[in-house]
């Protein structure tokens, strides 16, 4: 399983976060979760009994779902973050207090893209009892000082972003807060070593992008807005680089287009191949204008990857987003949603248009991927993290998985990709005579091996102990598509010693990835091994 260790450190004048609005709920709750790819993250599910109070109504769903909005920001302190679209309630109870208020109990189901080190057994939730804008105000003025990330930006409307109970110095009226303990399970849809489909990006002989940024502040003109900054580093990371020699539209740009140039395309060839990007600067989705929609509709007809750069809103600008454009039947489209905790906010809108669209694929998915983030993203990092993925799309010739691309973004942000299980490409497999190596390690010291594309079948990969025997102590990580660090990995047996084995099973064509460190307490200095695949 996947496993990623990050320091955050959060800065509301560098992150695509918006402090000031309301969460977006979705009352649907019938939806399992989707496969789940990341090179950082595992999928995770969170299943505990809730409880709640509120005046008398008959829309528990809305008030279990305000309530649970509260795990967003205690996740975010383990570098994860909840489904919430997903969330499965079922045996709601409801009891009278006769006061006019009443007692809610639930059991809930709560996918979790789980980023931190190590997945726990269980995880307690504290979320706030008493659920209603005027309690819950109450609750911000009460809490908000000493149980926040930032208690300078902390508003009724947001505090269940910023929220931190564990942070040092807070502590509650046990009254004022229900406290669950979620047992935590793996789910079957991790998904390894899966690929964009190349065959279907490539399928028409041209790579369409579409590179969406919104400004830091809704009507902003200065250079200086982080989000006009991040669109004028990616026309000219694009111009400088990628697409040096490509023809532009307008034919001469300046050195900082900005909003003078909102909207940017270039055409040429990589490796014989076309290449047409298209950058587009906006305000934000929610209150982007006509001729944006209409030029957005056009574009992501043709699109085979669209990316959006900006804040989440809090969930607002990526259903925004979600809600416009225009797609063809039978055109497959990858999404990355480049803002905060964007994983959170993601629901069915996209698979359900797409369903529509494609008669074949009732889940949407067959003709759709989507990226997100489960962690707060930095303007100043999404003009590389949207070259990744283009430079990743526009070199067919060397596939790279969603968690080699992945590796190319800021880890900060905790890349995922969903809607990824039904994807079929695979390249071709190379031949392939095993790996024999020997060596020895110090302390602390790795090395890297790695195989040529396999072809489908199970594979040994066994490490053993050189003379002298049971001297020294090597581990022995190892990826599916990607290359492992102490910290990101499918496979570690966690053994004492230097003999330690791993069967992989590949069911489709992919590399494996091998590191072997010396343990920084190895018994000697050098450990000796020797390491085979089979």
């Amino acid at each position: 399983m996947r496993h990623a260790a990050l320091l955050v450190s959060l800065s509301l004048s560098a992150l695509a976060c918006v402090p000031g609005s309301e969460p977006i709920s979705d009352e649907d709750t019938s939806e399992s979760e989707k496969p789940f790819t990341s090179a950082q993250a595992t999928l995770v599910t969170f299943e505990f009994d809730g409880m709640l109070t509120a005046p008398w109504q008959s829309n528990t769903t809305k008030l279990i779902k305000d309530q649970l909005f509260y795990t967003v920001g205690q996740l975010n302190a383990h570098h994860s973050v909840g489904r919430l679209d997903k969330v499965v309630i079922t045996n709601v109870k409801k009891e009278a207090n006769g006061d006019g208020w009443m007692r809610v109990s639930y059991h809930a189901a709560l996918p979790v893209g789980w980023g931190d080190d190590d997945i726990p057994e269980t995880f307690e939730l504290t979320l706030p009892r008493k659920i209603g804008p005027q309690s819950l105000a109450s609750f911000t003025t009460s809490y908000g000082p000493t149980c926040s990330d930032d208690p300078a930006h902390v508003t009724s409307g947001n505090f269940w972003y910023h929220f931190r109970p564990a942070t040092e110095g807070c502590t509650f009226d046990p009254e004022r807060v229900s406290t669950a303990v979620a047992t935590v399970k793996v789910s079957s849809a991790n998904t390894s070593g899966k690929f964009p489909e190349y065959d279907k990006v490539w399928e028409d002989g041209a790579l369409r992008v579409v590179a969406v940024f919104g400004k830091y502040d809704d009507y902003a003109t200065d250079p200086s807005d982080a989000g006009i900054r991040a669109y004028n580093e990616l026309v000219d990371a694009v111009g400088s680089g990628l697409g040096a020699g490509f023809a532009t539209s307008p034919a001469e740009l300046p050195a900082s287009p900005g909003v003078s140039a909102p909207d940017v395309t270039f055409a040429g060839q990589i490796d014989g191949r076309d290449v047409i990007i298209n950058a587009l600067l906006i305000d934000s989705p929610k209150v982007a204008s006509a001729a944006f929609d209409a030029r957005y509709g056009e574009l992501t007809k043709q699109a085979d990857i669209v990316i959006y750069n900006g804040h989440a809103g809090l969930g607002a600008n990526v259903k925004a987003l979600a809600s416009k454009g225009k797609f063809t039947k039978g055109r497959y489209t990858v999404f990355f949603f480049n803002g905060c905790d964007t994983f959170a906010y993601l629901d069915n809108q996209l698979p359900s248009r797409f369903a529509a669209l494609n008669p074949d694929d009732p889940s949407g998915t067959k003709y759709l991927d989507v990226a997100t983030n489960l962690m707060p993203a930095y303007f100043n990092s999404m003009p590389d993290a949207s070259l990744a993925f283009v430079d990743a799309l526009a070199h067919p010739a060397q596939p790279k998985t969603y968690q080699q691309i992945f590796a190319s973004v800021d880890d900060e942000q905790v890349v995922v990709v969903t809607g990824e299980e039904d994807n079929v490409f695979s390249p071709e497999p190379e031949a392939f005579d095993g790996i024999d190596a020997t060596g020895a390690l110090g302390r602390g010291q790795s090395k890297a091996f790695e195989t040529p594309m396999l072809a489908a079948g199970t594979y040994e990969v066994k490490l053993s102990e050189t003379k002298p025997s049971a001297a020294g102590d090597v581990d022995l990580y190892v990826g599916v598509g990607y290359a492992p660090t102490t910290s990101t990995y499918d496979f570690r047996p966690y053994l004492y010693g230097s003999n330690e084995s791993v069967t992989v099973t590949l069911a489709q064509p992919s590399k494996i990835f091998v590191m072997l460190r010396g343990y920084e307490d190895a018994p000697v200095a050098q450990s000796k091994y020797r390491l085979t695949v089979d």
